[in-house]
């Protein structure tokens, strides 16, 4: 949730590593070899409520338009 991209979807938010967000986990792991560690995990996305609690966490599936 720290370095996820968020954007807004059905009165929540949901939480997505697009390519700003990677490269501020590699900045944070120090390189690619750290994020070889995590790389599996950046295909997924979470949708977070308004009360911060994770309301969904999946594998993402397609890409998701941005609006």
């Amino acid at each position: 949730m720290q370095f996820g991209s968020a954007s807004r979807a059905n009165g929540a938010e949901r939480l997505i590593f697009d390519k700003s967000a990677i490269k501020r986990l590699l900045h944070h792991l120090g390189g690619d070899r750290g994020l070889k560690v995590v790389e599996r995990w950046l295909n997924v996305y979470a949708v977070v409520g308004d009360n911060g609690l994770v309301v969904t966490a999946a594998h993402k599936r397609e890409h998701f338009r941005r609006r």
